[in-house]
């Protein structure tokens, strides 16, 4: 249990070191945004699942959410609604292999120095 414990305080302390290290601009905000797309992805994942249940048997999950919702306006936007999904699911990929190059860049430049 201590081991665990103490195992978990140094990957925290070697998280936080690294952390410093890699300097590269806006780090914080490209992890929001690909915090934010990865959700924005989910919600158009079940939004096109419970249209395309809907086409298939035509009844409406018991929902509060539902009782406002127009399906048959939004039925209609079911390939708009897919390509958003495959947008933003593209925007996301695109932000971590930024984010991953920039990384890796710093992380070479810190080695770099330190030697």
């Amino acid at each position: 249990m201590i081991k665990g414990f103490r195992n978990t305080i140094n990957r925290l302390r070697r998280f936080s070191y690294l952390s410093r290290t890699i300097k590269f601009k806006r780090k914080k905000l490209r992890i929001f945004i690909s915090f934010a797309l990865r959700n924005l992805n989910a919600g158009f994942e079940i939004v096109i699942f419970l249209i395309i249940s809907y086409i298939i048997t035509g009844i409406l999950p018991d929902n509060e959410v539902f009782e406002y919702l127009e399906i048959e306006k939004v039925k209609n936007l079911l390939p708009i609604i897919v390509l958003l999904r495959l947008g933003f699911n593209y925007l996301d990929t695109l932000n971590l292999a930024i984010l991953q190059n920039s990384t890796l860049s710093s992380l070479k430049r810190s080695i770099e120095k330190t030697f």
